[in-house]
């Protein structure tokens, strides 16, 4: 549209670009000329004026055309709408606003295009407009900052926008860290499809399982996500283009919005948010939370990745894989496997939550360590779990005088490092976590804790994997809960071993019954899968268990 003087005009500029800006926004971001209106709660406003009706809306008062008072490099974005045609010295300004970016930070301009919006001087123009820009211009002055300081960019968006009510052109810079100007802004593919799904490393692996079938119908994939999570899929060869979000970068009560004006750029769009969570394992205070124990049951009693197939309109091929670098694996190559003889064992120590922790892993890895003398297990977790690792290894040292045969990494090795190490053990073992749903369809043998998903949700598909789940008559009543836990409000706290009811059951002899028929899949030969153990392997796990 071409702007006119008595239309179409709301004094909140940026608003109507708001969601383009969002994966360069992450982070300290500055709007200079903010006005009365802020975009996102995190972001640092700064306007001449700070009352507004009489209510203070903007953080920092100080005029757009003078030195700001940040040191270099200070902001990860800086952003600035309708402002810089308002200043004399358009040009200093500019250079002060991409000072304080620092390098890889982004410099957002949305301003009036002179091709649509009245000039300077002519009926219906702004009197206090001192220029009148197009795209050209503000890339000049750019180019010119950049042999003037030797700070290169990168040109991510240019574009004149002139429907429904816009009269603008939008530009995003991002900072190098050469002198190279690079123009490469965003064109949309010719059939694109933007994935989105906020969540954990396992939630991300399950939802990769989708994008080779999207590939090979032709769409181009942009993956929506959020870190950390998006780090376990930053390889996937079946992504074209990542947008990253920050935790709650864009508040919950906007997210529909959003999606809905991102449909612009997209022709399909497979939201997979709350696909599992919220629906499956259900979250306080929604409805089906407060279903009776049964009927949430067989409600959410659903495959995990079913229902992502089933959402993304792809067919039930499963094709879940973790994509390390060559790097990833040679580290665990030189680090671990050849580093340690024998067999080796990747034990996962905890989830994310409260219920996704076995505590009985002492007595079973003691045991284990006993009956298989080759056997090296190798520790995993963050930070939290080295308190564990070192119970376990006391545990070791008291019984053999030695704990050389444990590998120590939580805290210390990133969830990749993990991840890939997965692939090249003999078997890996742990609660419901993102390393087992990273090798949940590769052939190495698993063990896997089951606390609040059935073996339907969550193992149905999984290959060569050994599950355990409460038995006997000490079950609890209340699993498999399909119930997302944060804390002990709704989850049954077993009072000596400080664990969930449904990890606390489950008895070290069944899980090391469980790694040695696990340890078997790894030496049976391939072919013999399919059938029936004979009556020598069926005894093993018992008699390695008893020992």
């Amino acid at each position: 549209m071409v702007w006119k003087s008595n239309e179409d005009w709301s004094g909140r500029e940026l608003a109507k670009v708001w969601h383009l800006l969002v994966p360069y926004t992450r982070g300290r971001v500055l709007d200079v000329g903010a006005g009365a209106n802020r975009i996102f709660p995190h972001w640092v406003t700064l306007d001449a004026s700070v009352d507004y009706g009489g209510q203070r809306v903007t953080d920092i008062q100080a005029r757009a055309d003078q030195p700001l008072m940040f040191v270099d490099a200070s902001f990860d974005a800086v952003v600035s709408s309708h402002c810089l045609e308002h200043i004399v010295d358009w040009r200093s300004a500019l250079a002060e606003w991409w000072r304080v970016v620092a390098p890889g930070g982004h410099l957002c301009l949305y301003l009036p295009h002179a091709d649509l919006y009245p000039r300077c001087g002519t009926p219906g123009s702004n009197p206090d407009h001192k220029h009148d820009f197009r795209p050209e211009d503000i890339l000049k002055a750019m180019s010119d900052l950049t042999a003037a300081t030797g700070q290169g960019w990168t040109v991510l968006e240019d574009e004149t926008r002139d429907g429904g009510s816009e009269y603008s052109f939008l530009l995003v810079f991002r900072k190098r860290g050469d002198d190279e100007t690079v123009y490469a802004p965003f064109r949309k593919p010719a059939k694109s499809c933007m994935v989105v799904r906020l969540g954990a490393y396992g939630d991300q692996i399950m939802a990769a399982s989708i994008l080779p079938h999207l590939k090979g119908d032709g769409w181009f994939v942009t993956y929506m996500s959020a870190n950390p999570g998006v780090s376990v899929i930053q390889h996937d060869p079946h992504i074209d283009a990542f947008i990253i979000v920050d935790k709650d970068q864009i508040p919950n009560e906007r997210l529909g919005e959003y999606w809905s004006l991102m449909g612009e750029r997209y022709d399909r769009i497979v939201n997979l948010c709350e696909s599992i969570e919220g629906q499956l394992l259900t979250i306080p205070g929604r409805v089906n939370d407060s279903y009776p124990d049964e009927v949430r049951r067989r409600l959410c009693d659903v495959n995990y990745l079913e229902r992502t197939h089933d959402l993304a309109g792809v067919p039930h091929d499963f094709r879940v894989r973790f994509y390390p670098t060559e790097m990833e694996v040679e580290r665990c190559r030189q680090t671990v496997i050849d580093a340690y003889p024998g067999r080796k064992a990747l034990w996962v120590l905890s989830g994310s939550s409260v219920h996704k922790t076995w505590p009985h892993m002492p007595q079973a890895i003691v045991r284990l360590l006993y009956a298989v003398p080759d056997l090296t297990i190798i520790l995993a977790g963050d930070e939290k779990c080295q308190e564990m690792e070192e119970v376990i290894q006391d545990a070791a040292v008291q019984y053999f005088g030695t704990a050389k045969r444990l590998v120590r990494t939580s805290g210390f090795w990133p969830v990749r490092a993990t991840m890939a190490l997965a692939q090249q053990v003999d078997v890996v073992i742990g609660p419901e976590t993102g390393v087992l749903n990273a090798v949940c369809l590769d052939e190495v043998p698993k063990v896997v804790f089951l606390s609040h998903s059935s073996p339907n949700m969550l193992t149905k598909h999984w290959r060569n994997t050994v599950v355990l789940t409460p038995k006997g008559p000490d079950a609890p009543s209340c699993w498999p809960c399909a119930r997302l836990h944060h804390g002990w409000d709704r989850c049954r706290q077993d009072r000596i071993t400080g664990a969930a009811m449904c990890q606390a059951v489950i008895t070290p002899d069944q899980a090391v019954e469980a790694v040695a028929e696990a340890l078997l899949m790894r030496d049976r030969p391939a072919e013999e899968d399919a059938a029936e153990a004979d009556g020598e392997q069926a005894e093993e796990p018992a008699q390695l268990a008893a020992e």
